[in-house]
């Protein structure tokens, strides 16, 4: 955050706005806030920001913006149909009290950053604490830099216009800021485009990880190769099922592998996915050289109450389908191969 809003400092300097080049212009002026609101940022003098910045309204609208872009998220994930079940906290009275929540912890997180520099400094931990650090961290926050500032008449309205940028996914972005006339001073009031910025950063983010996971999938596929799959249920009895697969792992790279991590998927022949499983395995010796096969026969019991074990079972009836696909390796050299399964994830494995 601090190096991200210097930036931002020295953008407004840079742009010709900042420092002794500011008194020249008019405190009525538009650009005269943007002046202050730097050097009041440069000095953590909050009573001079919060002249110029209406916190409340920002942090407000900002909560609203990031709950949103939460609610699509997860919308995406388990479906809009489900999705007041599976988050209904986010929605209705409840998802408006969270919104306030979270608006109150970004202000109170503001002010300190404003005064230590640090706007995760040891603070009374509201309900809402954690939650505000999560959607603060869905914008990249600290991941920020700012390249230009000026001023620009956008829908009728004075704005300041941010140039953002960020550089670990190489993507740039126009943060607007609408100003209003307070009769001596204007005084910035909105940040309109918020929402799209977090979701423009929300689906670059999903780019790079959908690159990286792609580039892990091929070359685990350059390394083992999967033969021989096959897979059946078995009546034990007492109402008892059992799940039997059977697969071969080759080592079809050039170094030795220690472990691995398979995922079971088994279907039915519409291509309908009904149950997942996954096996660890750790090769006999602690190794599987190149040109090495290892012969699988993971096993499990089913449950019939169970909805996806119990369509596993009637399915069984006819035909099941099943693939093996492997989502980890490491090597005895203590490299590893893994999909990533999220952008922070991916971002954390890198030096």
């Amino acid at each position: 955050m601090k190096r991200f809003v210097m930036s931002l400092v020295g953008a407004a300097v840079i742009a010709g706005v900042g420092g002794h080049a500011w008194h020249s212009h008019r405190t009525s002026q538009p650009d005269y806030a943007i002046a202050r609101i730097a050097e009041g940022i440069e000095a953590g003098d909050h009573n001079t920001v919060a002249k110029y910045v209406d916190v409340e309204s920002l942090t407000s609208a900002l909560a609203q913006d990031l709950l949103i872009v939460l609610r699509t998220q997860l919308e995406q994930e388990n479906g809009a149909a489900n999705i007041e079940s599976v988050a209904s906290p986010l929605y209705g009275v409840p998802g408006q009290m969270m919104a306030d929540g979270i608006a109150e912890e970004l202000r109170l997180r503001m002010y300190d950053w404003l005064k230590t520099g640090d706007w995760r400094a040891d603070k009374k931990v509201t309900p809402y604490t954690a939650m505000a650090f999560a959607l603060l961290d869905t914008m990249g926050v600290e991941r920020l830099s700012a390249s230009d500032v000026y001023m620009v008449d956008h829908d009728g309205a004075p704005s300041i216009v941010v140039n953002l940028s960020r550089p670990d996914l190489e993507s740039k972005y126009d943060a607007i800021l609408t100003v209003r006339d307070h009769g001596e001073y204007w005084r910035v009031v909105e940040f309109k485009n918020a929402r799209q910025i977090l979701f423009s950063i929300q689906r670059a983010e999903q780019r790079a990880l959908d690159a990286h996971n792609r580039l892990i999938q091929s070359r685990l596929e350059e390394t083992v190769s999967i033969s021989d799959q096959d897979v059946r249920v078995d009546y034990q009895g007492s109402d008892r099922y059992s799940l039997t697969g059977s697969y071969s792992l080759r080592n079809i790279g050039d170094k030795a592998i220690a472990s691995a991590e398979v995922a079971i998927l088994v279907g039915n022949q519409v291509g309908q996915l009904l149950h997942t499983a996954f096996e660890s395995i750790g090769f006999a010796g602690g190794r599987l050289e190149p040109g090495a096969v290892d012969y699988r026969m993971p096993a499990g019991v089913l449950d019939p109450t169970d909805p996806s074990q119990g369509a596993v079972i009637q399915a069984a009836m006819n035909e099941l389908s099943v693939v093996y696909h492997l989502t980890e390796l490491t090597f005895n050299d203590g490299t590893k191969l893994s999909y990533a399964e999220s952008y922070d994830e991916l971002r954390s494995r890198q030096p």
